[in-house]
């Protein structure tokens, strides 16, 4: 029996936003890792994904090419129409959208033999449509309502903290549950009678 293999591991440099209102990623497939990359996702998202939004805010690691010379100028030159918040540093877990990178990675690509490059990317861009059709995925953060944003940071992060908690402990909280609690909802009972 001949087992095909890859040979080599190659990557498919992606970036992605995680939409805090709808829950929907954006992914942009690029062939390096670099802040001239970065810069094109950036002004993707500004000039096409959020073109009717008067303002956008972007919470950012602190990845070197988040923080160079050129994607400096470009944050300071749009900062009218773009706030980005950094993440503390070394705390991927407060970052929503690394959670739905391992989702993918689990749910995806995981074990799968990929025998192109092209078929890796389309596996990759099958893998966010399918979770923006689906509404309900506990990967998806949906703030419910317009906040402010230091309202909705500190719901953003506390959700990430009750879900490692969660993770630790062994225990699987549903998402309506988690996000009660973070509401102070005493329990569960009243989060099913509304």
């Amino acid at each position: 029996m001949i087992v095909p293999s890859a040979g080599q591991n190659r990557r498919v440099p992606v970036f992605g936003a995680l939409d805090a209102m709808t829950g929907e990623v954006s992914a942009m497939i690029t062939a390096k890792k670099r802040s001239g990359e970065f810069l094109d996702f950036l002004k993707w998202l500004l000039d096409d994904i959020y073109a009717d939004r008067e303002h956008v805010y972007l919470f950012l690691d602190n990845c070197s090419i988040h923080h160079t010379k050129a994607v400096q100028k470009y944050l300071e030159d749009h900062r009218d129409r773009l706030t980005v918040i950094w993440n503390a540093t070394y705390a991927p877990n407060l970052n929503r959208i690394e959670r739905f990178w391992g989702h993918l990675k689990r749910s995806a690509i995981h074990n799968d033999y990929f025998q192109t490059i092209e078929n890796l990317e389309k596996a990759i861009m099958q893998a966010v449509r399918k979770l923006n059709r689906q509404i309900n995925h506990p990967v998806r953060l949906r703030l419910q309502t317009l906040q402010s944003l230091p309202q909705a940071a500190w719901h953003a992060c506390s959700l990430c903290l009750l879900e490692i908690l969660a993770e630790r402990h062994g225990r699987l909280f549903p998402m309506a549950f988690l996000r009660a609690r973070l509401l102070g909802a005493d329990s569960l009972r009243q989060i099913q009678q509304g």
